[in-house]
């Protein structure tokens, strides 16, 4: 729920920067100024998306690695 807001802040916020991109700021340099705002506004989202996705798969492989623990455990109990 808290990582569904977090998106949605982040990808609004860089919403109201993509129209700086256009011609309605002349200067190149400040453009290019806005697209590492834009940067550093993406960096942290992708980022954190990444880890969760990480501690997601961890705690899908130490699920599994617990489930046939307990399988072997109950197959040497049968025998």
């Amino acid at each position: 729920m808290y990582l569904e807001i977090f998106n949605e802040v982040f990808l609004m916020t860089s919403l109201y920067i993509l129209p700086l991109f256009t011609d309605w700021v002349r200067d190149p340099a400040i453009q290019y100024e806005y697209g590492w705002v834009f940067v550093y506004t993406m960096a942290p989202l992708f980022m954190i998306n990444i880890g969760f996705v990480i501690m997601l798969a961890v705690d899908m492989c130490l699920a599994k690695c617990k489930k046939k623990r307990v399988q072997k455990m109950l197959l040497a109990q049968r025998e």
